[in-house]
């Protein structure tokens, strides 16, 4: 897959990665991340349709560090197999908050 903009957020909103040029984006991911939280069941990934050609997607996974999200703005939604992977990835990524 190919993304036009990509970031990664901490459980408490703290930016840990950002080749974004949209703050909204964070806000939005990590509210609709969070809400999955709270209900204490992560789904594999919520989409955002922006407009007629992007889509944000939204790939929350809990991890041995803490909560991640990942945010993706793709022309094309990814593939429930290219999820998959990501969550997998994610899970075994060193991660250190300050």
């Amino acid at each position: 897959f190919s993304a036009t903009e990509i970031f990664m957020i901490g459980q408490n909103g703290t930016i840990i990665f950002d080749e974004s040029r949209n703050n909204r984006f964070h806000f939005i991911a990590h509210s609709l991340a969070s809400a999955s939280l709270r209900a204490g069941t992560l789904v594999g990934n919520v989409r955002l349709k922006i407009n007629a050609r992007e889509t944000l997607e939204i790939i929350p996974v809990e991890t041995i560090h803490g909560f991640i999200a990942l945010g993706l703005l793709v022309t094309e939604s990814l593939s429930p197999e290219s999820v998959l992977k990501i969550m997998r990835a994610l899970f075994q990524l060193p991660y250190h908050q300050e």
